[in-house]
């Protein structure tokens, strides 16, 4: 059920807040995968080889403690040609801590990932998705889009297996999709199998799997700094 609720949910309200990127505006047969919370030592070298081995590319969202403990996972990311975003420096939580607070969990991220990636961060997305209008200004400011998704698999769910993230992705993904999926240790026994799984079956039919554009356009708007009070 919870998966439902995280697919649908979403497609709901893409036209209530429209600000974040929910869904890419494709018409081919592309799909955007997405990992949360690495890098992950064991993990995320498994997509990397996968992913290679298919040709196929991702977005990882690394939490800036996890890239600080793991740098060359990181370079590794960014040398296969994979993008990485921003998902805070600890996995905090925007409905949880201050904004001041959160804004430096997002700065300090920031700067970790600008220095390992030798280019400036472009995406963003807050930890299990919740945000706040301050989480919007702030990334206007930064140059950086905040992510959403339109398939959350749950594979962070306990006794979900390699097959039920597969089969859930191809049921629900259309052209553009953003697909929700982790490399930590609630899901290293499964997403990578799952992976190894499912990439073969959508390039046979005709599907491109991509990274999000590393280089994308994002325009800084005049928005106020988040201030601690």
């Amino acid at each position: 059920m919870l998966h439902l609720i995280g697919t649908y949910l979403p497609r709901a309200l893409r036209y209530i807040v429209w600000d974040p990127l929910w869904r890419m505006p494709e018409r081919d047969k592309v799909l955007y995968l997405t990992f949360d919370d690495g890098p992950d030592p064991d993990a995320t070298p498994q997509l990397l080889e996968i992913f290679e081995k298919h040709q196929a590319h991702a977005t990882f969202f690394l939490r800036g403690d996890h890239a600080e403990q793991h740098p060359q996972i990181v370079r590794a990311l960014t040398a296969a040609g994979h993008t990485i975003g921003n998902h805070t420096y600890s996995h905090a939580s925007a409905w949880k801590v201050h904004h001041s607070e959160y804004a430096e969990e997002l700065s300090r991220a920031t700067e970790i990932l600008n220095g390992l990636a030798g280019a400036p961060v472009r995406w963003m997305r807050p930890p299990f998705g919740k945000f706040t209008p301050r989480t919007l200004i702030w990334c206007k400011h930064a140059g950086q889009k905040l992510v959403m998704w339109d398939v959350l698999p749950c594979d962070f769910v306990a006794g979900i297996t390699a097959d039920q993230i597969a089969r859930r992705t191809q049921r629900f993904m259309r052209a553009g999709s953003i697909v929700c999926l982790h490399d930590n240790h609630k899901s290293r026994q499964v997403t990578p199998a799952a992976m190894r799984e499912l990439l073969p079956r959508l390039i046979d039919s005709g599907w491109t799997c991509a990274a999000l554009p590393a280089e994308q356009p994002v325009p800084k708007e005049s928005v106020p700094l988040l201030r601690s009070e």
